[in-house]
């Protein structure tokens, strides 16, 4: 059985709307989520993917907009039958908070996992089998990695917990979120993290370590260190 038996079923939420501005100009062409990483050189939603199927995850939502069509015929071509798969819509890239109010019906009340497609864990272990294993139902469980000094500039936005540690894309959310998100519409992730928090007042908040070499993909520069470094590695 993989991960903690209370969480066989929990639904995985991928954000995929944004435009990427963070990544121009390689994203004037192509979505953020599709450029190759790694020895395969496949896409980085292809690694994000690939962790949710080795870590038992069945149905995944992936939250999109008009103009990012090649994701979805990306995800359906290469995991149509892998996942039990929703594409849900947000009107316009307005942000982290619209995203996960798109995804209110779909998630039906229950718990989530919050996973950010542009940070990876390289590991024996993947980072939501990890998170998964640790984590309990009806408690917020944020993963937090080690970084190294020297690349501590290639996770801009991340927040620091403690020294060398940061928290990481892979999150368990419980429903109670939407109660404080309606009042942050519109709102990008330093609201989202402000609806956190409030929920966290009520709601019990652990921090989950992971074990794994931590890659943050969603800058230029954090891409270009992290391609050139791992991707032709012997």
């Amino acid at each position: 059985m993989v991960g903690n038996l209370l969480f066989v079923s929990i639904k995985g939420l991928i954000p995929v709307a944004g435009i990427g501005k963070r990544m121009a100009p390689l994203t004037n062409e192509v979505p953020k989520e599709l450029l190759p990483y790694g020895d395969s050189l496949k896409p980085m939603l292809w690694h994000i993917l690939n962790e949710l199927k080795q870590s038992g995850v069945k149905e995944v939502g992936l939250v999109l907009r008009k103009g990012k069509e090649s994701v979805r015929e990306f995800v359906e071509r290469e995991f149509g039958g892998k996942f039990l798969l929703r594409f849900l819509y947000q009107e316009a890239a307005t942000g982290l908070v619209d995203a996960l109010l798109s995804a209110k019906r779909f998630l039906k009340g229950e718990d989530f996992l919050l996973v950010f497609p542009d940070q990876l864990l390289k590991g024996k272990i993947p980072a939501t089998k990890q998170l998964l294993s640790k984590s309990k139902r009806g408690v917020a469980c944020s993963s937090i990695v080690r970084v190294p000094k020297e690349e501590k500039r290639y996770f801009p936005g991340t927040l620091e917990v403690k020294r060398e540690w940061r928290t990481f894309g892979r999150g368990i959310i419980p429903f109670e979120i939407f109660k404080e998100l309606s009042s942050y519409e519109g709102g990008d992730s330093a609201s989202y993290r402000k609806a956190f928090l409030t929920m966290t007042k009520r709601i019990p908040h652990h921090l989950v370590p992971l074990e794994g070499e931590p890659r943050d993909l969603g800058t230029l520069k954090g891409y270009e260190y992290y391609f050139f470094r791992d991707s032709f590695s012997t």
